[in-house]
């Protein structure tokens, strides 16, 4: 049935859009972990615990449960909760999941590490989400995100993203959200070319960030 799917009150696309876009038996961006998190998981202690946030399909959860990590994933689709599990349970790993709004998630744990990969909200949700990460962090605990730039739009890559660039995330805004509270050590906005799945492929203007909370308040 051809049924548009309309965002929900927050913004951002409601769960079935998601679990419509995961029902295929594909892994519709890939088992293939991120390149940004690959890069910089160095950063992580040996078995470190590790929130994967709007983590889709859980390809980035399966590649650090992998390295020993101790993983939680959330994510709002069912269905893509669904596949990480039956996925997690083929390779013998453990994933704990979590079916949640990313934005209406709550917990009192406090993780090592946050990882967000291409979670595209509207900038009120973005700011919101930038201060809660945070309060999910352990001291000294390590951020790793990746975003699609609106030059994404402008240069029409084919690699995915929104269509509204108003989602995606410019370095100026990076630079002034994690200003203060946070010690950098990597935050850039660069052309890659993309291999993650049928959705996440080809040339693909990106901004990403790896840094360190410094400070206690959550």
């Amino acid at each position: 049935m051809n049924q548009k799917i309309k965002r929900n009150k927050l913004g951002s696309m409601n769960p079935e859009f998601w679990n419509q876009r995961y029902a295929s038996e594909e892994w519709v961006y890939g088992l293939r972990e991120n390149d940004f998190l690959r890069e910089e998981i160095s950063r992580f202690k040996k078995g470190s615990s590790v929130l994967d946030l709007a983590s889709g399909e859980g390809r980035n959860s399966l590649f650090l449960a992998r390295q020993g990590f101790q993983v939680t994933a959330v994510d709002q689709s069912a269905v893509g909760m669904d596949k990480l599990k039956k996925q997690s349970r083929l390779e013998g790993l453990s994933v704990t999941c979590i079916e949640s709004d990313v934005l209406a998630f709550q917990t009192n744990q406090k993780f090592d590490a946050v990882v967000i990969t291409f979670l595209h909200l509207s900038p009120s949700q973005r700011k919101k989400l930038f201060r809660m990460l945070p309060s999910f962090l352990s001291s000294e605990g390590i951020l790793i995100a990746e975003w699609f730039h609106p030059d994404q739009r402008v240069r029409n890559y084919p690699s995915g993203g929104p269509e509204d660039p108003n989602f995606m995330v410019t370095l100026e805004e990076l630079q002034k959200e994690f200003a203060s509270g946070w010690r950098i050590f990597r935050l850039e906005h660069v052309e890659r070319d993309l291999d993650e799945g049928e959705k996440h492929s080809g040339r693909g203007s990106v901004v990403r960030i790896s840094a360190q909370k410094v400070n206690s308040h959550s």
